[in-house]
């Protein structure tokens, strides 16, 4: 409510309804807080569904790049912040032939009973996920008894992503991208322009 009334404050103060708004989802937090990890959970989510449902606003992914202290993001990655929003503005707002638009998970579906597979719009070429160690795992999956044990990933068909569980899952469940204020810095990514994916929480489908 209060990013969608400020957007529409700016624009009516600037006079244009149409005044693009690039803006960054929420990078990491040094923090051992459970409040804190879900309220970053949640934000990020929401960050989400804004720039889906927002006419001519652009969100951009942040989980790759280094902070500088507890909070912030560092001076080099707010140089990729810069390059990340000019492709915003040449590929979405003057319509060039640039890719900008961050991986986006739309579907997480069960596959049996110990897999789920992921499924991202915005891939230009192929996912590209470089991280072997389990506990660098970009991924949380939830059910009704708490945290799923994962046993391995990989990625298939260019724009998805399956789990391999160590246990079926128990009534629903959700896989959040990018799980507590400090998740893993190491995401899937776009292979042709490293454009990271976005941070979400999907619901898991039957």
């Amino acid at each position: 409510r209060h990013f969608r009334r400020f957007v529409a404050d700016l624009r009516r103060s600037l006079g244009n309804p149409r005044l693009p708004v690039i803006t960054t989802q929420l990078n990491r937090c040094v923090a051992a807080d459970p409040e804190r990890d879900q309220g970053f959970e949640a934000i990020r989510q929401v960050q989400r569904q804004l720039a889906a449902k927002m006419r001519d606003v652009y969100l951009l992914s942040t989980l790759d790049l280094s902070i500088s202290d507890v909070i912030h993001t560092s001076s080099a990655g707010n140089v990729v912040i810069g390059q990340r929003a000019a492709a915003a503005v040449l590929g979405g707002v003057f319509g060039r032939d640039v890719k900008y638009r961050h991986p986006n998970c739309t579907t997480a579906q069960r596959r049996g009973t110990r897999r789920i597979e992921l499924q991202f719009e915005d891939v230009d070429e192929r996912l590209q996920y470089d991280n072997n160690l389990p506990a660098e795992f970009a991924f949380d999956v939830r059910d009704r008894v708490g945290s799923v044990p994962v046993e391995g990933w990989a990625v298939v068909g260019g724009n998805r992503l399956q789990i391999r569980l160590a246990r079926p899952l128990v009534g629903r469940a959700v896989v959040v991208g990018g799980p507590t204020a400090f998740p893993s810095s190491v995401v899937p990514q776009d292979v042709g322009g490293h454009r990271p994916m976005l941070g979400f929480t999907q619901p898991v489908s039957p």
